[in-house]
């Protein structure tokens, strides 16, 4: 396949399709026959509307693999046979006949030969294919011709095909009826799970899906399969040694049992296949669109924190006699609003162009900026803040769509962490651009000079960033993920109102982690809002600016914590054995974070030594900081990834945005009532509350030490199921 082509088509079940005759609607109508009872093969997954392109392409490659197999004889007729004997035999009959005559000759044989050995069918469903194979005796099973593709695939770094995707074997079919399906599973299991004293255990996993058929549940399927295998083998569904790939195509079940399934991409040949070698020039524009999404999500942190750090020069001007209570009101409106905006911007932001709705928004929260400084009323105030607070929930949702086109995903974590310095980019920038003009030209130009700066970047981001790679006429970077499950399936999609009732709402540990992120978002957001004040008011530090510098280490140790904090996670995980609950490993790690943060050990000691630390130290306080940050952000980062773990693929996306909308009232919570607190009882108050707010985390934390993922629930589910539990 040249690197520099699109692909011709939308992937299976992808995307918006023009109408084409006997592909619109779901299940495929062609001319052809489709899967029958009995039959066996190789059910494939192709490129919709190209079903026949990509049938010609596997029965090349059938043929290919047959040869590397040593049954090229396999299927073929007798006067195909006859004729190869002929030439091998080499005694000279071939002399008298003309070129053209032995060219015609070897393209009817090889005709003939495509003829007898491999039938075409319709896969039933739109985007898919069948090809059955042989009956003779000695004819190479589905599982070992599949699996002779893929590693050829790999070992070659070449796919001999464009539009094909997933080549799953065929070598068990039956009817739907539960029935069938069991007497199937039985003599499936019979043929590779021996059992005895002398049978070896074998860890497998059961692999299902459903294409144009709702009839059947998933778990009663699953459940009859893994049943049908009995001890000693066992369920494991991370790294089984043999997979039973199920599959309801319309009206007929297929089974096969394959080894290295998930290690061969679940047989996926175009995954198989190399990412093609980057050109230089691609190369170069890819780090134009990085550095712009860096930059652009920046200045998106730069724009939200610049109030932090102009309010102590707004509440020193008489002319706005403004409190830090009114500060408070400002501050509480901007999370609430932000966090609506996080939940509700991935679904909507998805009908537009990312590079367009990053620059846009990235344009709008930096005139909302621009207008707050000409403001003199609270209300006007707050009006803005919260418009801002609304914009700022678009640049994460696009800065990940644009990751996701623009790297492959061997190399996405790399680049995703590398991106997500952004974060703490602009947080470090936001005391030093904000804080710096606020002091020396006055509060407006602290509003001012972060508005005029993401108005410029906004424009960069504007023509730097694109969409995709195929929007400047280079290739994806890698073929386009295959659907599950086809687009002409009668199973409607996942309604997320209902996954986010069902799996979510319904969930205790959910909201275990919900609170917890509720109360972490009141310590974060009370030491962002509230520090440069406290230095100001408490310890005497002359002006914001220096104030404002004095914290810039919190974004710098949250870094440092939160690159940590995963790491110890991963790694205690890893260290495990698989023992244990693999969430309950991270909740381990936040709990000794905020352990730290709860006024026993070390964070309790930073708090402490921030309050007694003379406001000639600056460099101590600064580190303080740091250290504060760097346990903080640990837990926040983590409390997130919990979460989805916790909960199905389906449901990450209700189970995000249901956390990101708790934790965002927590950080509410840290406007008002923290101001009320430090006017009526002072700062002392104030760090106490922090401190017990970290204290309700542990305590909802604990019950969790031990929690498992949601893979382990299933393993285990699956494994009881097998004992006849």
């Amino acid at each position: 396949m040249s690197d520099n082509k699109k692909r011709s088509g939308p992937r299976e079940g992808g995307g918006q399709h023009k109408k084409a005759k006997g592909h619109w609607g779901g299940p495929y109508k062609g001319s052809g026959q489709s899967i029958a009872v009995g039959s066996v093969g190789i059910y494939a997954t192709c490129d919709n509307g190209k079903d026949k392109k990509a049938t010609d392409e596997l029965i090349q490659m059938l043929e290919e693999s047959f040869t590397r197999l040593g049954k090229d004889h396999v299927g073929r007729s007798d006067a195909t046979a006859a004729a190869a004997a002929a030439d091998a035999g080499g005694d000279g009959s071939s002399k008298g006949s003309s070129i053209a005559d032995m060219l015609a000759a070897e393209v009817a044989q090889l005709k003939d030969k495509r003829k007898d050995r491999f039938k075409r069918r319709e896969g039933g469903v739109r985007g898919t294919l069948f090809v059955e194979f042989p009956t003779a005796d000695d004819c190479p099973s589905p599982e070992e011709v599949v699996l002779d593709i893929c590693r050829h695939v790999q070992a070659t770094q070449s796919l001999p095909s464009r539009h094909l995707m997933r080549l799953l074997p065929v070598s068990h079919t039956c009817g739907i009826s539960k029935d069938e399906i069991t007497a199937m599973a039985a003599k499936v299991a019979a043929q590779h799970f021996p059992t005895g004293d002398d049978a070896a255990s074998i860890e497998f996993a059961v692999e299902f899906e459903h294409r144009a058929n709702d009839k059947l549940d998933r778990k009663e399927v699953i459940d009859i399969v893994a049943k049908a295998v009995q001890a000693p083998h066992k369920v494991n569904l991370r790294t089984p040694q043999k997979t039973i790939i199920v599959q309801l195509v319309r009206t007929v079940c297929c089974i096969c049992v394959v080894p290295s399934y998930k290690e061969l991409s679940r047989f996926n040949a175009a995954s198989d296949a190399p990412t093609p070698a980057y050109s230089a020039e691609f190369i170069r524009r890819r780090l134009v669109v990085f550095i712009g999404i860096v930059i652009g999500y920046s200045c998106y942190y730069l724009t939200r924190n610049s109030l932090t750090y102009t309010a102590p020069v707004m509440v020193a001007d008489p002319k706005l006699a403004m409190d830090i209570t009114q500060i408070g009101a400002m501050t509480s409106i901007f999370p609430i609003a932000y966090g609506m905006s996080k939940f509700i911007s991935g679904v909507l932001g998805a009908r537009f162009s990312p590079s367009v709705l990053l620059a846009g928004g990235l344009m709008a929260t930096a005139l909302i900026n621009i207008a707050f400084g000409f403001g003199t009323s609270l209300a006007w105030f707050c009006v803005f803040w919260a418009l801002n607070g609304t914009l700022q929930g678009v640049g994460g949702p696009c800065c990940a769509r644009i990751l996701t086109t623009w790297f492959a995903s061997k190399e996405r974590g790399t680049y995703w962490g590398m991106w997500n310095i952004a974060h703490n980019l602009g947080g470090f920038a936001a005391p030093l651009v904000a804080g710096g003009f606020a002091k020396s030209m006055g509060w407006k130009w602290g509003m001012w000079a972060p508005g005029i700066i993401g108005l410029v970047v906004g424009c960069f981001v504007l023509f730097a960033c694109k969409d995709k790679p195929e929007d400047l006429g280079f290739p994806p970077v890698e073929p386009a993920a295959e659907k599950p499950k086809a687009a002409g399936e009668a199973k409607p999609k996942p309604n997320v109102l209902k996954q986010l009732l069902n799996n979510v709402l319904k969930n205790p540990f959910i909201w275990g982690m919900a609170l917890t992120y509720f109360f972490i978002y009141i310590v974060r957001q009370g030491v962002t809002s509230w520090f440069v004040f406290y230095l100001i008011k408490e310890k005497g530090v002359s002006d914001a600016a220096q104030a404002a510098v004095r914290v810039s280490g919190l974004e710098l140790g949250g870094l440092v914590g939160s690159l940590i904090a995963g790491r110890v996670s991963d790694m205690m995980i890893n260290s495990s054995g698989g023992k244990g609950g693999a969430v309950g490993k991270r909740v381990q790690v936040v709990m000794a974070y905020t352990v730290v943060m709860a006024y026993t050990v070390g964070i309790a000691l930073a708090l402490l030594s921030f309050q007694y630390v003379p406001a000639s130290a600056a460099a101590l306080q600064w580190l303080n900081v740091f250290m504060i940050g760097f346990f903080l952000y640990g837990p926040q980062m983590l409390i997130g990834l919990c979460g989805a773990e916790l909960v199905g693929p389906d449901s990450v996306g209700a189970s995000e945005g249901f956390l990101g909308w708790i934790a965002y009232l927590g950080a509410a919570n840290a406007g008002i009532p923290l101001s009320i607190i430090v006017k009526e009882y002072g700062w002392p108050a104030y760090f106490n509350t922090l401190i017990g707010a970290c204290a309700l985390a542990l305590l909802l934390l604990s019950p969790m030490m031990n929690l498992k993922s949601f893979v382990q629930r299933r393993e285990i589910y699956m494994q009881r199921k097998l004992k006849g539990q």
